[in-house]
């Protein structure tokens, strides 16, 4: 997105909290784009005033007329900081559904988010399954809302749409962070090799648990039929290669960049019922663009993997429609403008 706002002639700064994570900091550079760490200490309550007074002084010296917060909450105090810089507009970004299963969590976020809430900030809710429960559960005002679906360079994903022989084994690849439901794909991925099937599986990703997925891995004796790839920056190479695109993932799921990317390449797509999920797949005008299995269920799972092996062409005559739908609803050039007006730049 700020390849495609730099394109537009759009003078922006990109800073973080802190130095850690730096995922995308390659990226940055790549495309000479500076990053500024804040250096805030998240320990104790003297971070909430310090991360105001340090966007204050960032805003005040870069003369910042609007502010997008990727930190979803942490935004109200992005909001004190930058208003008082004398930023005119705070638009918040919302990639995940709301802790449901926590009332805790969910007070603690009500009252932080009405702290930023006298500065009218407005969210935008990267699925209408987040907006949705950012307004019940959150009790945001739904004036304040707008659904702005995350975008992808559709160009680096579109490429012939496949008919071939399928792989043996049958190639399988999920791409997310490992605190998704990866287990259960493992578990399907045991079940098919009982069955008889020949499997192979890539696993994409990288986080706090992929010490505990190898070790399941391991103890259903399938580590040898499953690859754990760490983080790879050849997604549109590997999803080429792939018979079919597995997400599974939890119920909190806001969207899923991956899944977007999965329908944009043409592979067939088996994702978990929940509700992102379902809204990327069912709520289109094209119907039926992928395969839904109950959420945690590994013989479901292992079932639409072998209905898939069953009739290949007809799913991927679904992955045609798919790729289609893909190219007209999740491009970043939409999802640039909209942040645009948002903000007031456009």
């Amino acid at each position: 997105m700020a390849k495609e706002w730099r394109r537009h002639g759009i003078d922006f700064r990109v800073c973080t909290f802190k130095d850690s994570p730096a995922d995308l900091a390659e990226e940055f550079k790549q495309a000479g784009i500076e990053v500024e760490s804040l250096g805030v200490r998240f320990a104790g309550y003297g971070k909430f005033p310090t991360l105001i007074w340090r966007i204050f002084k960032y805003c005040r010296r870069n003369r910042i007329d609007a502010v997008l917060s990727f930190p979803f909450g942490w935004h109200s105090y992005v909001a004190w900081g930058g208003k008082l810089a004398g930023a005119q507009k705070v638009v918040a970004h919302a990639g995940n559904y709301p802790p449901f299963n926590s009332q805790g969590s969910i007070r603690r976020l009500r009252a932080t988010l009405a702290l930023g809430r006298i500065w009218a900030t407005h969210i935008a809710c990267c699925s209408d399954h987040v907006r949705d429960g950012v307004e019940r559960l959150l009790h945001v005002p739904g004036e304040l809302l707008h659904t702005v679906y995350n975008g992808i360079n559709l160009q680096s994903f579109t490429n012939e749409l496949r008919v071939h022989a399928l792989h043996k084994p049958l190639r399988l690849g999920m791409v997310a962070r490992f605190d998704r439901d990866q287990p259960t794909l493992i578990r399907a991925v045991s079940l098919l090799l009982q069955r008889g099937e020949e499997i192979h599986l890539d696993l994409v990703g990288d986080g706090g648990r992929r010490a505990e997925f190898e070790s399941l891995a391991k103890e259903l004796g399938v580590h040898k039929h499953i690859r754990f790839t760490g983080v790879r920056r050849d997604i549109p190479e590997l999803l080429r290669e792939w018979d079919v695109f597995v997400f599974s993932v939890m119920p909190d799921e806001g969207l899923g960049i991956a899944l977007i990317e999965a329908l944009a390449s043409g592979v067939p797509v088996i994702a978990s019922d929940v509700g992102a999920c379902r809204e990327v797949l069912f709520s289109s005008s094209d119907g039926n663009l992928g395969e839904l299995f109950p959420f945690g269920d590994a013989v479901a799972l292992a079932d639409a993997i072998l209905r898939f092996r069953s009739d290949p062409e007809l799913w991927w005559n679904r992955a045609r429609r798919a790729s289609a739908s893909a190219q007209a609803r999740f491009s970043i050039e939409s999802m640039a403008d909209k942040y645009l007006r948002l903000l007031g730049a456009s």
